[in-house]
């Protein structure tokens, strides 16, 4: 499930006009959001493409729950999630996070990884997409 108060807290949104937006036509938005965010009700696909334009975190990253994880050469291991790709070069500490659009890949960010369990990694990665702020992650830092 999606932490909407995470993306809520990192884009400084305000939580009723939030609401209001995922869900025009309820009569009580602030409602509707919290069946969503103690899981007692799930996103439409309109709510998710909504999410989507307000957040401008790729909607197939939002949608997806967990990364695909291969490796494309030998030091390098790559994580897909939704439209959000990170190749993890273990050789020069290096990471980059890519956007797939139209079946092209367009680097975002050069990052340096630090050394440090794959969990708090890939969370920094989230974060990182959710709220485009590098100074509060971990795991990297701006090359």
């Amino acid at each position: 499930m999606i932490d909407l108060q995470k993306i809520i807290d990192a884009k400084k949104f305000d939580k009723r006009k939030f609401a209001e937006h995922l869900f025009p036509n309820a009569g009580h938005p602030l409602m509707a959001l919290q069946r969503i965010m103690n899981g007692t009700a799930e996103l439409s696909a309109d709510q998710y493409r909504a999410l989507s334009e307000v957040t401008e975190i790729p909607l197939a990253f939002l949608m997806a729950k967990d990364w695909t994880v291969y490796s494309s050469a030998p030091a390098v291991i790559t994580f897909v999630k939704g439209e959000v790709l990170v190749d993890r070069n273990y050789a020069t500490s290096m990471a980059q996070i890519s956007v797939i659009r139209s079946g092209q890949n367009f680097p975002i960010f050069k990052l340096k990884s630090e050394n440090v369990p794959l969990k708090i990694f890939l969370n920094d990665i989230t974060d990182l997409v959710i709220g485009f702020d590098i100074n509060t992650l971990k795991s990297l830092k701006n090359e």
